[in-house]
């Protein structure tokens, strides 16, 4: 039976939730429910006598903003999250949340995802006193990804993961956000100085340009919105990976400068950044992949830009996708970032 797909969390009724785990729903409780570029949904979930199944799941939908509903559909990532968990999800080498039902139809989709609050599983902080181990821990686990998929045939296969983006986002020429950046350098842009304005400017000018840069090289499969917020600490203390919205086909230091620029703190990255670059390399080589270390020193420098273009992107939005002081924070590290790697003099050098 096709799953029904909720248009609201009002939707999410037992009903709805006996069909999705095919047990004697009897009662669904609504403990947590909130909307960014997705809806979320945590519900309690009762069942008749003899029935087992989870205390309780996390619910992705459509966002009920229809502006934020139109910016789901054009750029394609609910849809194309709702993939991953069909397609790229099953044997994924790193942690990821279990699935128990997806659908999806033309712009609307929905997911069925395991609760990792109470699996015991914690939400990572850029204060947390562990945050150098546990960022170790994750450069570790992104070489792991990336090595399992690096240049795989899998994303020729159209039966298989030949619908992975090579942009995250729906990332194209002549639709790369801009309107954020306007946004960002009108309300930061005297605040934050001149490779913040700079950088801005090159961007609306030459983003198309940045976007060919991006492409360069062996590809993999990459998270593509690798910040602390959508990262979790299993029990054990691994690292997983949540929100797959912007999972794509790139380069992984991608995925890699992404994290270290926006959700690292700025004097630990300074301190650390190197080492940490040279663990990434140590596990691709464990894969049999080699990455030249003056090459990723280059897409480092290159894919900082994409950590300042979330950062400031979100800044701009107020609360709107990341609470403020989330997407401030993000932006003001990433701007750290280019300003001590001079990804605004890369940039222009590579124009």
């Amino acid at each position: 039976m096709a799953l029904t797909i909720p248009r609201t969390v009002d939707d999410l009724h037992a009903a709805w939730l006996r069909d999705v785990l095919a047990l004697d729903v009897t009662n669904v409780e609504l403990l947590d429910d909130h909307s960014g570029t997705s809806g979320r949904a945590r519900l309690g979930v009762q069942y008749a006598p003899g029935e087992e199944g989870p205390a309780s799941v996390f619910v992705k939908l459509a966002p009920p903003d229809e502006r934020q509903r139109e910016r789901l559909a054009r750029w394609g990532i609910g849809v194309n999250e709702t993939r991953f968990y069909e397609s790229a999800r099953p044997g994924l080498p790193v942690r990821a949340p279990e699935v128990y039902a997806t659908a999806r139809d033309g712009d609307e989709f929905v997911m069925v995802l395991e609760d990792l609050v109470p699996l015991g599983c914690t939400f990572p902080h850029p204060r947390d006193p562990d945050v150098v181990e546990f960022t170790a821990a994750f450069i570790e686990t992104l070489a792991v990804l990336h090595g399992s998929m690096w240049e795989s045939p899998r994303f020729d296969d159209d039966d298989d993961l030949g619908w992975v983006p090579t942009r995250a986002g729906g990332a194209s020429r002549g639709a790369t956000g801009g309107e954020f950046i306007r946004m960002a350098l009108d309300e930061f842009g005297e605040e934050m100085g001149p490779a913040f304005r700079r950088l801005g400017e090159l961007y609306l000018d030459h983003g198309d340009e940045l976007l060919d840069l991006y492409d360069e090289g062996p590809t993999t499969l990459v998270h593509g919105d690798a910040h602390s917020g959508n990262l979790y600490k299993s029990p054990d203390g691994s690292p997983g990976l949540l929100d797959w919205a912007m999972v794509s086909y790139q380069p992984g230091m991608r995925d890699v400068a992404y994290y270290l620029c926006n959700s690292f703190p700025s004097a630990l990255r300074r301190e650390h950044e190197h080492e940490l670059l040279a663990r990434y390399r140590a596990g691709l080589d464990a894969f049999g992949v080699t990455l030249d270390e003056s090459r990723q020193w280059e897409q480092y420098r290159l894919f900082a830009i994409t950590s300042w273009v979330a950062g400031a992107s979100t800044a701009a939005m107020g609360s709107r996708w990341q609470p403020r002081h989330v997407g401030l924070g993000g932006m003001r590290r990433a701007t750290g970032a280019i300003e001590d790697l001079d990804s605004v003099g890369y940039f222009e050098s590579r124009l």
